[in-house]
This record gives structure tokens, sequence and C-alpha cells, in this order.
């Protein structure tokens, strides 16, 4: 987007008004950068007549647009940066993306209603020799095996890229059907616009507040998955789930679109479980040493990241010294008092350092593996709990 594609300055239209003069329509911006990611980017201006910031929002196939008077962003650091108003960050992070997000998964499930309604009545009456599996997916190598005519006929309903298009075999219901109204925008002398066919339209801050907003889909599809994980791998036993920050982001409790870890108790054993990147990260703590065997061949088996650690034993400054001394690299004096000092700044006299050591034994007191799905994170599960008992 270009800035003569930009609304006026509605700060500088309503200092304009205010002075009696009517015939402003400067679009004196100047590009600041902008930041491009799979479902979401922005954009950045600065207004050169009265300063304001202009930041264009995309995500989720909405577009909005804020302006942000100088007075609301932070002081320039020694570079000349300044920060957003953290207000305008949380209201796009927890209401404006999770609004997003929840209105591509009801997409979505419309799109998936669609689908199985055109295989029932188009595909299977048309084309009888193609066959379809129990979740409607082509069993006879999909689109691009299907005759010209067949392709047509679903491009002609879904499109032919994704996401498809939606609303073309089951009409949308009127929230899906028309373009995301920014909900609850702050109400902190910022002006918001968002994208219509037509252009960009003001946002009503009142009519803004009568649109709700929902769990975040990211939020509540973990809480469900490990629910059910749960249930199926603790069957049985009794345990006790805490929800703990996701230690993986080391982002606080409650973060937009941060999925939680969790703990969870059982027997004489704590668990810590939670997504890291695309594997489920499970560490397994006792307090004592058990025989890791059995879970040891399950990760050999699937060949994914297994570790055991043994029991924590207290690790002092004056260990440390001696073990950096003895070894085969040969420190400068300055280097030896270096590495000592930031043990003491970091572990007080009197608080020495536990450590575990790794072992590559049967024995352990702690086991970290990784699973790539839930049949296997419940099946470890299961097996790191049998030692618990």
């Amino acid at each position: 987007m270009t800035a003569d594609q930009l609304p006026l300055c509605p700060f500088c239209q309503t200092a304009s008004e205010a002075s009696g003069d009517r015939s402003y329509q400067s679009k004196n911006y100047s590009y600041s950068g902008g930041n491009f990611a799979r479902s979401f980017s922005q954009q950045d201006w600065k207004c050169g007549d009265c300063g304001a910031t202009v930041v264009q929002i995309g995500g989720h196939g909405n577009q909005i647009l804020t302006f942000i008077p100088n007075d609301l962003m932070s002081l320039p650091d020694q570079h000349g940066g300044q920060d957003y108003p953290k207000e305008w960050l949380d209201w796009v992070d927890g209401v404006f993306l999770v609004a997003g997000r929840t209105r591509d998964e009801k997409l979505e499930a419309h799109r998936v209603l669609e689908w199985r309604k055109w295989v029932d009545e188009v595909a299977r009456v048309k084309w009888p020799e193609f066959r379809w599996d129990e979740n409607y997916n082509a069993a006879d190598g999909g689109y691009h095996s299907w005759p010209r005519i067949m392709q047509a006929e679903h491009d002609h309903i879904f499109g032919h890229f994704y996401p498809s298009l939606a609303g073309n075999m089951i009409p949308l219901p009127i929230e899906l059907a028309r373009p995301l109204y920014p909900p609850r925008i702050p109400n902190s002398g910022m002006k918001f616009f968002r994208h219509t066919r037509v252009g960009w339209e003001p946002v009503d801050y009142d009519y803004s507040w009568i649109f709700g907003i929902e769990e975040d889909p990211i939020i509540r599809r973990n809480r469900e998955f490990f629910e059910s994980v749960f249930s199926e791998a603790f069957t049985s036993r009794d345990y006790k789930v805490v929800e703990i920050p996701n230690q993986y982001e080391n982002q606080p409790l409650g973060t937009p679109g941060v999925q939680p870890w969790y703990w969870v108790t059982t027997g004489w054993a704590t668990l810590e479980i939670g997504w890291r990147k695309r594997v489920v990260h499970i560490r397994a703590t006792y307090d004592h040493e058990v025989d890791v065997s059995h879970i040891r061949s399950l990760a050999q088996r699937d060949k994914v990241t297994f570790e055991t650690l043994g029991p924590e034993q207290l690790y002092t400054t004056e260990q440390l010294e001696a073990e950096i001394r003895s070894g085969s690299n040969q420190f400068s004096e300055g280097t030896v008092q270096f590495m000592l000092d930031a043990h003491r700044e970091r572990f007080p006299e009197g608080e020495p350092r536990r450590e575990r050591s790794h072992r590559n034994s049967t024995m352990a007191e702690v086991v970290i593996i990784h699973a790539w799905s839930k049949e296997p994170c419940v099946e470890y599960l299961r097996a790191l709990v049998e030692k618990a008992l």
C-alpha cells in the first residue's frame, strides 16, 4: 500500500477544521518500515504534519489502520526508535488477532461442511468411480487425478487456491458473510480505520463494543488436546494438573497466542509437559532413581529426543575452581577469576548450585522425551507413570 491510498490524517483534519479551514487534503506521509509474516503483516508511516504514527495491521484476511498521536508514543531511544502504547499492543495481540483466529476457525469448519456436501451430492453422484475415505479425503490420488470437468466443478465452488472460497455450497451465516468489524477498540485518543471494498472507513468506538471476544482458539485447542491426553494416559490413577507458563516461549501465563504448559503430579513423579515447536516436550522427575529401560526403548524405536539425568549434586565454588584448574584447558588466571566471580554472582556463598549429571544407564531420576503426536504422547506418559506407582 502506498501513502496516497491512506485516508487523510484525522488529527490534522480536525485541527484544520477547528481553524475554519475545511480544505485540508494533504497526505504528507513517509514510510518507516514494516514486518511481514505468514499470517500477520505490519507497515508503519509517519504523518509529516502532526508527527502521528500510522500503523497498518493485516491479519487473518482483515486490515486495520491506527493513527497514534505522538504524545502516546514512548520517547525516542538512542537509535531514534519509539515503542507503541501498551494499550494498543495488548488490543492487537489479545483482541484483534484473537477475533481473527476465531473467525478463521469458524470459516474452516463451514468449509468442511461444504466439502462434505459437495462430495455427497456432486462428486459421488457424477463420478462414482472415485473413492473417498471416512474423512472425505480422496482415495484415488486427489484433485490432479480428476478429469478436467470434475476439477472445473470443484473450482467453481471452492476456487483453485487455499484458503478455498466459502459460502457457494452452503450460505454463510451473517457474522461470517461480512468482514470482521474490529471489536472493542481502546478509547485513548487513537483513531482506527478498517478496510472495506470502498476503501478505509472509520471504526465507530461504541459500535465496536457490541462485539464480544471468544476464547483464543490456540489456547482452547491446547487445553482440549492435553485434557484428552491426560484422560487417556492416566485412566486408573489419581493425578493433579496445574497450568504453568510456556517454558519454551518463556512468556507469562495468559500471554495471547502462547500455549501454556502443565505440571502433572501422580504417585511420586512430577511431569512437566507442553508444546515445544512441533513436538510435545515431556520431563518426568522422580523422588528417587527408577529403571528407565522401557521408556528408552520406546524413544529408540521412534527415533525421538531422549535424555536422562541422575540425582542432584551440590556444586560449590571450590569444586568449580578445582575442576577448572585440573582440566586439560589451561585458562589464564584472569579467566579463572572471571568464571568464579560469575558463579559467585549467580550462586551466592552458602547457596551452592544443584546440578544433575547426565546418565547413560538404566537408572535415572529425570527423564526427558519428545512426542510428535497424541498417540506416542499417551504411550510415553503411561510408561513414565508406571515407574511412579
